[in-house]
This record gives C-alpha cells, structure tokens and sequence, in this order.
C-alpha cells in the first residue's frame, strides 16, 4: 500500500487494477470511476493500516422502477440474483490443498501477539492467552461467589471451556483461523489478503476422445 500511495506510482497501479476488474467481467467505461475511488481511499487510508487488504464489492445490476408497492420485493430478488451470479464466477480450491495446509504452533515467531485474522478480524491467539491466562485464576471457595462469577461471564458471553481455534498457514504464509478459511476456501481458491491462488477443484466433465 505504500507504493501504490506514491503519485508517481499511480498508472503502474491504474494498470493493475483495470487487469483485474477486467478479468472480473468489469466493463471498460465503468473502470475508470472505479479505479480512481480506489486509489483515492488509499491516499486516505491511515498509515497503521497498510497491512489490511481492501475489500472492494462490486455488484452488477439492473434497476426498474416501477409503480407497484412491491418495489422492496424486486430490487431484493435482482441484488440477490446479483450476488448468485458471482459467487458462480468464484473457483473453489481443490479439497487436497485445504485438507494439506499447515497447522500454526503458538511457539511460531512469525506469530506476533498483534496478529489478527483478517477474515474474522480477531486475534489469532486470543483464545490461546485466555486459556493460559485462565490457570492462573485463583478459586474462591465461597459457592455464592462462584454462582456469581459464572453468571457475570455468561453475561459478558465469556466461555472459558471453548476449544482454541485452530490455526492454518497458507503457502503465501498468510495465517487465519481454520473455522473462517476453511469456508472460504470451499467457494474461492484465492487467499483472502493477497490473493495468492490454490490449486483448483478439476472439472468432473468427461474429456472428449478425437475420432481417428
């Protein structure tokens, strides 16, 4: 982010962009309005988020106004028929490569205490501190004080008996929890971050054979 932030980097960057939204399906004569929000919210962005990826929707639709009280009814079905037709544009990775990635040890030095999982945006060894952190509670005897203690976490939504959350190393060596990869993976085989491609799911369609 901080070369493209760089004025004299901006048509290297307007280049890449127009790539891929192209390769997205994005009509040319709605490219440039696009491209230019693009590189305008990263002249904005606050420099401790240079390490987040940028999430940019874009949706193809159609809009009929019409004089009928179910205009709610129609606009909802086209955004959704929308979003249908793009998540089939989307190529899931290949089963082998999300059961093949790496588990995470808490020892990694490459896992900083900061780090987060950018799907989820929770740390990844958040769950971790709070179970070892959770041995060094003292146990008060008093029954009345346990009751009391247990009926204040469940208010705060605190579960002290959930499982850590696993987590997984992409081949980029981005890390995310395996609950939120996982999914993701199964409908796109791209990393979420820096969009790294997975090797894909082959096609089930029989191959045709030449006559001779």
């Amino acid at each position: 982010m901080r070369d493209v932030k760089q004025f004299s980097s901006r048509p290297k960057w307007t280049h890449v962009l127009a790539y891929h939204l192209s390769k997205m399906g994005v009509p040319q004569g709605a490219q440039p309005a696009l491209i230019v929000r693009i590189l305008d919210y990263i002249e904005e962005a606050d420099k401790d988020s240079f390490e987040l990826p940028i999430l940019v929707h874009i949706v193809d639709a159609t809009y009929h106004y019409l004089k009928s009280d179910h205009d709610n009814d129609i606009l909802d079905r086209v955004m959704r028929q929308s979003s249908e037709a793009y998540r089939a544009m989307l190529i899931p990775a290949a089963q082998s490569s999300i059961q093949g990635l790496e588990n995470v040890r808490l020892d990694d030095p490459t896992l900083a205490p900061s780090s987060a999982c950018i799907i989820c945006m929770e740390g990844l060894l958040l769950d971790h501190h709070d179970d070892h952190h959770s041995d060094n509670i003292n146990v008060v005897p008093a029954s009345q004080d346990e009751d009391d203690d247990h009926d204040q976490d469940q208010g705060q939504g605190v579960d002290r008996h959930r499982p850590p959350m696993t987590i997984k190393l992409l081949p980029c060596l981005h890390q995310f929890h395996e609950d939120y990869i996982v999914p993701w993976l199964q409908i796109n085989h791209l990393c979420p971050l820096c969009r790294y491609p997975l090797e894909v799911r082959q096609s089930s369609k029989p191959k045709r054979r030449r006559l001779s």
